[in-house]
């Protein structure tokens, strides 16, 4: 999956309890354990990751924009 704004690299991370788990948990009489799981990232550039190469057709154009850092106009 594409991840442009980072939001999907988060499975990476061990979760975090807070009140209303441990309390949903206890209703539910269910042990709740924060894990992580491996995750391979992809990367366009020269940043962290395994490079990923494609040619520009492949990207599409919202793709290409959000590299480049068009907008709009």
């Amino acid at each position: 999956m594409m991840a442009i704004k980072g939001d999907l690299s988060g499975i990476a991370a061990a979760g975090t309890t807070n009140d209303k788990i441990t309390e949903r948990c206890q209703k539910l009489t269910i042990e709740f354990k924060p894990s992580a799981y491996p995750a391979e990232l992809l990367t366009l550039s020269h940043e962290k990751g395994a490079r990923l190469r494609a040619t520009v057709s492949e990207f599409g154009p919202v793709l290409l924009s959000k590299i480049l850092g068009l907008n709009d106009t």
